[in-house]
């Protein structure tokens, strides 16, 4: 079995369980693979996903390489992420990309942090309602110049953690209104999906949605809006105001 498809098991297995949909998705993509932590039979994920985290951490444990930890952390961050282990997740994410950095600068290329993993830290503070960690990474931890998807991640980020500080209960003008105008460029493309769900959930504007059955019929986004999906139930949407 290839190792995406084990890793997509290993996500409906334990996710789909709720039913629900959490829009904080990124690439993962590494080369570690999962199929080594885990028993599969029939194309059946048998091992449990508390089984695989706790084999991770041991290997973890033993790992004696900068390269093997970074390859053990790459599959236990997205795991814990998809069970909900968001304190756990954030915390492997942010030092295998530190790893990565350090990996890096000792082959000369420059001490610059996997960006991917970096965002995987910055989603799941931000799932975890942990918006002043969400924030400093994303102000200090990227090197100049980052890539444009990563950049319309950061952007999105940036704009849903600016949404949990409301002061007075409401709906906060500002990041609304970059939402609104990020939306309709080229550059944001890759989160487009996702600004208009959240425009959608914060705005109650039913244009949004249209606007994602449209262009994005397909898209977990649109399962939201069409009522056969929800969100999953982490801190973030709760602190997220809604006219």
């Amino acid at each position: 079995m290839k190792k995406n498809n084990v890793f997509s098991a290993f996500g409906a297995k334990f996710s789909a369980l709720f039913a629900v949909l959490l829009c904080f998705c990124g690439t993962v993509c590494f080369a570690a693979d999962l199929a080594d932590y885990v028993t599969v039979k029939d194309g059946i994920v048998e091992t449990s996903a508390a089984e695989t985290v706790q084999t991770l951490k041991d290997k973890y444990a033993k790992a004696s390489s900068s390269k093997e930890k970074l390859d053990i952390l790459t599959l236990l961050a997205p795991l814990q992420e998809q069970l909900g282990l968001y304190q756990d997740a954030q915390m492997n994410y942010s030092i295998a990309a530190n790893l990565s950095a350090s990996i890096k600068s000792s082959a000369g290329t420059g001490a610059v942090a996997d960006e991917t993993l970096l965002l995987g830290a910055v989603r799941c503070a931000l799932s975890c309602g942990d918006t002043p960690s969400a924030d400093y990474i994303l102000s200090t931890a990227f090197s100049a110049p980052v890539s444009e998807e990563t950049q319309a991640y950061k952007i999105l980020y940036a704009v849903w953690s600016w949404l949990c500080k409301s002061e007075d209960g409401t709906v906060p003008a500002q990041p609304v209104a970059v939402l609104k105008q990020s939306v309709q460029l080229s550059s944001m493309k890759t989160v487009k999906p996702a600004m208009l769900l959240t425009l959608w959930y914060v705005t109650g504007d039913g244009t949004y949605a249209t606007q994602l059955q449209k262009e994005y019929p397909q898209s977990p986004e649109c399962a939201v809006v069409k009522g056969n999906a929800s969100f999953m139930p982490v801190p973030f949407w709760f602190f997220v105001k809604t006219k």
